[in-house]
C-alpha cells in the first residue's frame, strides 16, 4: 500500500465456490459468496501476497471511503516452481 488505507478479504478456493461473473478476459472471476472470508486492514508500507488458490476482495473501503494508491505484481506461477 503506498497510500491511503483498504480492507481486502480473502479466502482459499473452494470447490464449493460459485462463480458467479466470469471475468477471465480480465484476470477475475466474481463469486456469489465466500465461506471463512478473512479481512485485512492495509496501510501505507503494508502489503499481502496472495496465491493463485486464494480468493481474494480487494477495494473494500475501511470507514470512510477515500483516495488509495498501491501497487499490484503479478507473478507467473512458473516462476515459482523453478
Amino acid at each position: 500500500m503506498i497510500s491511503g488505507e483498504e480492507t481486502m478479504g480473502f479466502a482459499r478456493h473452494s470447490e464449493r465456490l460459485c462463480v458467479s461473473t466470469d471475468l477471465s478476459d480480465q484476470d477475475a472471476y466474481l463469486f456469489d459468496e465466500l465461506e471463512n472470508e478473512t479481512f485485512l486492514h492495509l496501510q501505507p508500507g503494508q502489503f499481502v501476497v496472495f496465491l493463485p488458490h486464494d480468493v481474494h476482495r480487494p477495494g473494500c473501503a475501511t470507514g470512510e471511503p477515500g483516495p488509495v494508491r498501491k501497487a499490484i505484481v503479478k507473478i507467473d506461477t512458473v516462476l515459482l516452481l523453478e
